[in-house]
């Protein structure tokens, strides 16, 4: 009897280390899935990005993918005095989302949200109409975001007098972003945003 129980109970002692390894099995697998969903900033060319609502103006701005890069590259160069080469343009619900990597003077990566209509017509062309959101990103792929970066950031457009009318909102990541959405805010990520964002009058 005394064995019978023995018995049982190094089996039962078996069974939790094989489920404890197979849960640990299951963990790795969930961690490995969760890491290959995130891609260094400065790899990511915004392949494979995907929005709602987006595949009738994915055609749109594919026949029309000239003037759409003509007309960010003229935004960023007029507004911002920044020279862009454009990676990829992906349709949205009301234009395209334009992703693009500044040549000259800083290094950045950014995207720009177009309404096709209006992006080869510059006399419809109002930055006061848009929402600028700027997206920074740790340069090292183990660093956090940097506090003193985030605040130099935030001071500097409120109190830049010539840069364009409109709302701003501040993000400082680390160095990685979702593939598909190009999404680099989590828990950790440094914002002023709405209703706290920067509006320039």
């Amino acid at each position: 009897m005394i064995r019978t129980i023995q018995g049982l109970i190094c089996s039962a002692g078996l069974s939790f280390l094989l489920i404890g390894c197979m849960d640990s099995d299951k963990k790795v697998d969930s961690e490995r899935e969760v890491h290959n969903q995130f891609e260094s900033v400065q790899d990511y060319t915004g392949e494979g990005y995907t929005l709602k609502n987006g595949k009738e103006t994915d055609k749109i701005a594919e026949e029309h993918r000239k003037e759409v890069e003509s007309a960010v590259k003229d935004f960023f160069l007029k507004e911002y005095k920044t020279d862009v080469k454009v990676h990829n343009a992906v349709g949205n619900e009301a234009g395209a989302t334009v992703f693009v990597e500044s040549t000259d003077p800083l290094h950045f990566y950014t995207y720009a949200v177009v309404k096709l209509r209006d992006a080869y017509n510059e006399e419809a062309f109002n930055p006061s109409d848009f929402e600028v959101v700027i997206n920074l990103f740790m340069s090292d792929p183990g660093a956090d975001p940097d506090e003193k970066v985030f605040h130099r950031v935030v001071h500097d457009i409120e109190t830049m007098d010539d840069i364009p009318k409109g709302t701003y909102s501040i993000f400082v990541n680390d160095n990685s972003v979702l593939k598909q959405s190009f999404e680099g805010i989590k828990e950790n990520s440094l914002e002023r945003t709405t209703p706290d964002e920067i509006v320039k009058e």
